[in-house]
């Protein structure tokens, strides 16, 4: 690790050295500080499955730009989320089990036959079965991160009936490009990318993308060898773009990267907020993550419209295993292989504006098949100790998704000012299960022969919006959506008999209004948007009650709620200086659910804190040094306590992070000194009686871009 991060230091100050002495003719792209600087407004999502101003989307729609990115030094969604009003990642460090909230809807960590929030890339599904070990990717060379809020299920479909996020990649560019990145911190973790972009011909140009990273973690472990817990990435991504004329695109993309990581990441409450995570856990290590995700789309535009063809395929795998009764000795081990293969293909249509008798129209329309197959293999074995005699089970679960999808959506703009759009999806799954488990010596009770369901769920999800520009600068917006969930079938144990019992689909309704506007020329920029979401049947865990041998499963929870607010403004008062902020509330509950453990109206849905926010001030100092333009920057994040599983009554607390950076921007390279968590806020982000997952302490470091 020291010799990498030798390495590093060497390498960045050759980089310096040789751009600056380039450079010194070159103007930088920084802004003067004696010059306005405009926000700008045009801002692109593909929220509503077309690409459009975020400005003209009636939802709330947070974007995150690769230059915001860079600027905060974020290289995962889970730092990503600290800028985002009304997101949260429960346990964001543990690779297999990033738990994506939107509005205090998630998954409430359980893997089922959907999402919660869908994640894309591309516009492609990731975490197609619910399983939570694809739902937080690096974000490495990204255009921008789109975080879609509630129901989604008119543009995105099924599994995203509390959200959506979409990377969106970077695609190769018709000039030569070359950027280094670097970064290191005293905790010794280190991160390496290399962007190489060059044109092949006129009209065939390649990017290709390679980075690893470590981290050497701060949990201590003296009981279990291996020193701290820590993770290790690498991976590579090959992007191709074919555009043989200025009507017809084609990109295709070839991704693959590993994750190892030790398990697991529970530390004593007292050493955590101590500021020393110690684990008594037994370590195991050999845990890994490997992905291969494949991409095409293409792209033809004709004189009606443009007809885009998207492709995708996605092969990960999760084998792992973990010391499971949380002591020093190793009385059980849980080892777990999960196995994913999704494959989809979307075709849509987006029409040219039409003018009709009153205004104009618009329309989208599209259909998509997905097939999804996965295959989970649990091995727990115990060797005495709290959980008794010896032995083992072993069990199986084979999950198969097929989703058939026809969508569209209508525009009509009667008056220049006014949008009216209305649209749906039907879709359709047809979900197979088999399950089983085969237990010997101690947990022969738990042996149950397989069993195979199959059943078919289908819904319709329709969305309705107006959009009101009451200026070019200020508009507001009104709109319903709903999403939709499958059913499926899990397991329930009763004394000690397990039994196949289905589950429901759960459905959602999403009221919400909002505020988008712009201010002094572009130099502020404000929106705002309320909401009210309502849940049918939503699927919720049933803990396992190790005395009764009773529990497990998936269960219906009559109905709940979740009501809020999102407010975000960026605004540039002073020139060199921007400001930034996003604020969240939510009310997420159970309304009217009698669970199997009692009754739960009225309590906290789980990974769902009450306040977000976050604040930014960037400020690029007036003197210019040679290319480049100093700077500093302050952030300040914040997330409220929450519980983090059904029926806790232990909440994580809640904790706000400082961070500060400095440095110099220019044309071709940017290098800044960073301080995260500036006052050692010592928190945790899961509790499991007085075990913690800890927050991450006090770092200090060193990150570098350049650019050829």
């Amino acid at each position: 690790m020291l010799n990498f991060l030798g390495c590093s230091v060497s390498l960045i100050a050759l980089c310096a050295m040789t751009i600056c002495a380039k450079a010194q003719n070159v103007e930088t792209a920084s802004q003067g500080a004696n010059e306005p600087f405009d926000l700008g407004t045009l801002v692109l999502t593909t929220a509503r499955r077309t690409t459009e101003d975020v400005a003209d989307v009636p939802a709330s729609v947070q974007v995150l730009g690769n230059e915001t990115l860079q600027q905060t030094n974020v290289d995962d969604f889970n730092e990503a989320v600290q800028q985002l009003p009304n997101v949260n990642v429960a346990l964001p460090r543990d690779p297999r089990s990033g738990e994506i909230s939107i509005r205090g809807v998630s998954s409430l960590n359980i893997a089922s036959t959907a999402p919660t929030v869908g994640v894309f890339q591309n516009g492609v599904l990731q975490n197609a079965t619910g399983l939570r070990f694809n739902n937080t990717p690096d974000l490495v060379d990204l255009e921008r991160v789109e975080v879609l809020y509630g129901p989604q299920g008119t543009a995105y479909g099924r599994g995203t009936i509390g959200g959506a996020v979409n990377f969106v990649t970077a695609k190769p560019i018709f000039e030569q490009e070359t950027e280094l990145t670097f970064s290191f911190s005293d905790l010794e973790d280190g991160r390496a990318e290399a962007v190489f972009n060059t044109p092949l011909s006129d009209n065939l140009a390649v990017r290709a993308v390679f980075y690893g990273d470590v981290e050497e973690g701060f949990v201590s472990t003296p009981f279990a060898p291996g020193g701290n817990l820590g993770t290790e990435n690498t991976g590579t991504r090959i992007s191709l773009r074919y555009q043989p004329n200025d009507r017809l695109t084609i990109d295709g993309s070839v991704q693959y990267d590993v994750s190892s990581y030790d398990a697991p990441l529970y530390a004593t409450l007292g050493s955590i907020f101590a500021g020393n995570p110690v684990s008594l856990v037994n370590q195991v290590p050999g845990n890994e993550i490997e992905r291969l995700n494949l991409f095409l789309e293409v792209s033809q535009e004709v004189d009606a419209g443009l007809i885009t063809s998207t492709t995708g395929y996605l092969d990960s795998t999760l084998r792992g295993t973990e010391d499971f009764d949380f002591s020093q000795a190793t009385n059980s081990l849980l080892g777990r292989d999960n196995s994913v293969k999704s494959f989809s293909q979307e075709i849509r249509f987006e029409s040219r504006d039409y003018d009709v008798s009153v205004g104009t129209v618009s329309f989208n329309v599209g259909a998509n098949y997905s097939n999804t197959a996965s295959a989970t293999l649990a091995d727990f074995q115990v060797f005495g100790g709290i959980f008794g005699a010896p032995g083992r089970n072993q069990a199986i679960g084979d999950l198969d998704v097929a989703n058939y999808g026809v969508f569209g959506d209508l525009r009509w703009r009667p008056v220049a000012p006014l949008e009216i759009a209305l649209g749906g999806r039907f879709s359709q799954d047809i979900v197979r299960i088999v399950s089983g488990s085969n237990g010997v010596g101690g947990l022969v009770g738990f042996s149950s022969p397989a069993v195979a369901r199959t059943a078919t769920f289908s819904a319709f999800t329709p969305n309705i919006s107006v959009l009101y520009d009451w200026t070019d600068a200020i508009s507001t917006y009104a709109t319903v959506s709903t999403g939709y969930k499958p059913g499926g079938f899990s397991a329930r144990t009763t004394n000690g008999n397990s039994v196949f019992v289905a589950y429901e689909e759960e459905e959602a309704i999403n009221y919400e209004i909002g505020l988008k506007s712009s201010f002094f020329d572009g130099n502020l920029s404000v929106n705002a948007s309320v909401f009210l979401i309502e849940f049918d049947n939503i699927q919720v865990p049933i803990p396992f009650n190790p005395i009764t041998l009773s529990g497990g499963g998936i269960d219906n929870a009559a109905e709940a709620l979740s009501e809020g607010a999102e407010l975000s403004f960026l605004a540039t008062p002073l020139p060199g200086l921007t400001l930034g902020g996003a604020f969240g509330y939510t009310n997420a509950r159970f309304l009217n659910y009698n669970a199997p453990t009692g009754p739960l109206s009225g309590q906290s849905l789980p990974n769902a804190p009450e306040i977000t926010y976050s604040l930014s001030a960037d400020y690029e100092l007036p003197r210019n040094w040679g290319p480049a333009t100093p700077f500093v920057r302050g952030e300040v994040n914040h997330t409220s306590s929450f519980i983090d599983s059904v029926g806790s009554n232990l909440d994580v607390g809640d904790f706000t992070l400082v961070n500060l950076r400095a440095g110099l921007r220019a044309e071709n390279f940017d290098v800044s000194l960073f301080v995260e968590n500036l006052f050692d806020e010592r928190y945790v982000l899961e509790r499991f009686g007085l075990l913690g997952v800890p927050g991450e302490p006090r770092k200090f470091g060193i990150v570098g871009s350049f650019r050829f």
